[in-house]
């Protein structure tokens, strides 16, 4: 009995001086290596709407104008449905009310009124070609005395995982290519993959060139561009 156990014992070393032998060969065998990145570029159009709008009121007295701000508040709104937006899709935000005179130096106080009175409206829809076209008619407000702070939609895309998966695959098809001809040039052969990593998925203006990235300039572009990137290592004989 005790010299069965010596002898498993034994064969447990020679198996794994073996095992061990043949990871190294193969460590070894895979010491040369080629990193690729892998690029993947999509136009997309924006699923997603929002916009919002700010109206300002002037005067001496809050009270006085609280009749003003009421019709400005009810023409915005009916401009909106006119439009063509559903009710669910129009919201009002808060009120800021500021006191204009209280950095005023003397001169100034004179040709201002005390509190300036901000009004906001926000529209979210899916509806983007509708948003696109009514916020090119923000001047039929302003002919009925309503005065505009703030006229600003923001275009966004929001059905993403989907295409963040097939835009993956791509990148990492991308990739492989690239080092398929490097390891062809150098008459070499991959013989599997080391590691991958996705980066960063950026969104676009349609316009941007692929060297910059000024993503913030995506949200007033109805059509953006879309890219992923994604960097891998195989290895090669």
């Amino acid at each position: 009995m005790e010299l069965g156990k010596y002898v498993i014992y034994l064969l447990g070393i020679a198996a794994f001086l073996f095992i061990g032998y043949k990871a190294v060969e193969v460590v070894d065998k895979s010491k040369f290596y080629i990193s690729t990145n892998g690029l993947s570029d999509k136009i997309v159009k924006a699923d997603y709407a929002k916009w919002s709008i700010s109206i300002v009121d002037e005067t001496n007295s809050l009270k006085d104008t609280q009749e003003k701000r009421k019709s400005d508040k009810k023409i915005v709104v009916d401009f909106l449905k006119k439009c063509g937006f559903k009710e669910s899709e129009i919201s009002e935000g808060g009120v800021r009310i500021e006191d204009q005179l209280r950095w005023s130096s003397e001169g100034e106080k004179n040709s201002k009124k005390k509190y300036s009175i901000t009004d906001y409206f926000f529209v979210q829809t899916p509806n983007v070609d509708l948003v696109e076209k009514s916020a090119t008619k923000i001047s039929q407000l302003m002919d009925q005395n309503i005065r505009i702070e703030n006229n600003r939609v923001k275009y966004l895309y929001k059905d993403f995982e989907k295409l963040r998966i097939e835009m993956i695959e791509e990148a990492a098809k991308d990739s492989r290519n690239r080092a398929d001809h490097i390891a062809k040039t150098s008459k070499r052969k991959i013989i599997g993959m080391r590691n991958f990593s996705t980066g960063r998925f950026s969104i676009l203006a349609e316009d941007t060139s692929a060297e910059s990235d000024r993503g913030w300039e995506s949200e007033s572009s109805i059509i953006k561009r879309v890219r992923v990137i994604v960097s891998a290592s195989y290895d090669i004989e």
